[in-house]
């Protein structure tokens, strides 16, 4: 069983990306999401974006964006909310960042 990844994104930044009322009440679906999107991304790029040395760099906040567009993807489960594409660009995108550090 692989690890869980360092959680992504903050509940004011799931809230906000998901436009939420302020008294919108099923926190546990919101933390599941959360962990679910932070998990995926461990699992496809092979790097825990959440962990405190990678804060704020370009690579945790690609991360973080990524992490959104898949909570939302899963969230509203329509057609106007299909990131898979943007998602897809964004792992791209990270994975070479992981190269070009080594």
């Amino acid at each position: 069983m692989m690890t869980q990844a360092t959680l992504l994104l903050t509940q004011e930044e799931i809230f906000e990306r998901l436009d939420l009322d302020p008294d919108y009440s099923n926190i546990s679906l919101l933390n599941s999401l959360n962990q679910t999107a932070s998990d995926f991304l461990l699992k496809r790029t092979g790097r825990d974006w959440g962990k405190a040395e990678f804060s704020n760099t370009v690579g945790q906040n690609l991360a973080k964006n990524t992490a959104a567009y898949w909570v939302a993807m899963n969230f509203y489960n329509d057609d106007e909310h299909n990131y898979q594409k943007a998602i897809d660009y964004s792992i791209a995108d990270l994975l070479d960042i992981i190269i070009s550090e080594e």
